[in-house]
């Protein structure tokens, strides 16, 4: 597995539910002290606490991570209590708790450092280095796991297909400069109007999508009004003589391929384009 491979994991993880990941890292916790405590010191066992402090790390980060690393060295210390390990003395007792704290708490720092390092690779790898939205290998990371969650929920996905209209005239008249920050300035103002599950790529050149998990068509076409009202907003305060032609669709199976999903979504971004261009479609599909 490639690092690119890992970082995409740990970004998921980062955006799971956070109830679902607090229950997971408790019970964790508790399968780990009870193993402790039936395996008794035949058999070492505190290095697998070193999993729910990655994991908190990964969910509500370095202060998530430090969190259950206490948590899990106060545990450790009651399973030795629990079983009567001899401390022979308070001071060894508070000792080991100490040490074994701080052993935890020193992994709690190291594995946040390790997960920032790996969401700064994936902003290089996986994202465009000019607007930072995600790019086409993220994008059909993401695709694969949207439709298995669509798949196991039945929850709708929608695809916002669309491009700057006339771009090729914006950096001939206007420069390469002022193309680029069109480009920036359509990421910058997508990002804040869309949900950590959803996600906005460049698929290149002045080719974006916009993908929408669990909304239906309504709650989907209200959200890309949204969007775009945004969007054009902006490109219009910094002076930027752009419209966008807009082509959408909310599947209630998606299609299996992401190429399959694109295709669909483009043809309709086509016909804005011959109908006069600056414009949205979006259509419902089964």
């Amino acid at each position: 597995m490639g690092y690119e491979r890992i970082a995409t994991t740990v970004l998921w993880i980062g955006r799971a539910n956070k109830i679902v990941l607090t229950i997971l890292i408790a019970l964790l916790t508790f399968g780990i002290a009870l193993l402790d405590h039936i395996t008794g010191p035949l058999l070492a066992v505190s290095y697998f606490y070193l999993i729910p402090i990655i994991l908190g790390s990964l969910a509500f980060r370095l202060r998530g991570a430090l969190s259950v690393a206490l948590v899990c060295a106060a545990t450790w210390v009651y399973v030795q209590i629990l079983d009567s390990f001899d401390f022979s003395t308070p001071f060894y007792l508070v000792w080991s708790a100490a040490m074994r704290a701080a052993y935890y708490l020193s992994f709690a720092v190291l594995s946040e450092w390790l997960r920032g390092a790996l969401v700064e690779l994936s902003s290089l790898s996986l994202r465009d280095p000019l607007t930072k939205a995600a790019n086409w290998r993220f994008f059909e990371e993401y695709y694969r796991t949207a439709i298995m969650r669509s798949r196991r929920g039945d929850s709708p996905l929608t695809l916002a297909f669309f491009d700057i209209d006339s771009f090729k005239s914006v950096n001939d008249k206007l420069g390469h400069a002022v193309g680029d920050d069109v480009l920036k300035t359509v990421a910058d103002s997508v990002l804040p109007n869309i949900r950590p599950d959803d996600i906005i790529a460049r698929l290149g050149g002045d080719e974006f999508v916009i993908a929408l998990a669990d909304l239906d068509f309504t709650g989907s076409e209200e959200v890309l009004a949204r969007i775009f009202a945004s969007v054009e907003a902006a490109e219009s305060k910094r002076g930027h003589p752009v419209t966008f032609s807009v082509g959408a669709i909310t599947w209630v199976e998606p299609p299996e391929t992401l190429r399959a999903a694109l295709d669909a979504a483009d043809t309709l971004m086509y016909e804005v384009k011959r109908g006069g261009k600056n414009g949205r479609r979006h259509q419902s599909m089964p």
